[in-house]
């Protein structure tokens, strides 16, 4: 949910709002405060439909198999494949571990 600052609230921040009673009508003011009350709580159903939105518009995988036989694998050319590759971070990560791939397949090959 937004806040009246345009900051993202927290989930204490929310149950904060929906904890405070409802402004009684006899007092001054109270019309105001009512309205805050009621523009908070309409932030906060818009927010939920937009949360709920985005929760059904997820796929959600479940992958089962022994160790080593993939799985992890599959999450990663997934997220190559269908998002946005890797960071150049990781990039840089695997150029060890590419390197040692490659000297590894040379000595084996000139073992043979």
């Amino acid at each position: 949910m937004i806040g009246d600052d345009g900051e993202r609230l927290r989930s204490s921040d929310i149950w904060t709002l929906a904890r405070h009673p409802w402004p009684s009508a006899g007092a001054k003011g109270d019309a105001e405060e009512l309205k805050k009350r009621k523009e908070a709580n309409k932030k906060i159903n818009k927010q939920i439909q937009q949360d709920k939105q985005v929760y059904r518009a997820t796929h959600r995988l479940l992958l089962l198999g022994a160790g080593e036989s993939g799985k992890s694998t599959i999450v990663k050319q997934m997220r190559i494949l269908h998002v946005d590759g890797f960071s150049e971070e990781e990039k840089r990560e695997k150029i060890h571990a590419i390197r040692c791939n490659i000297r590894d397949a040379i000595l084996v090959s000139t073992m043979v």
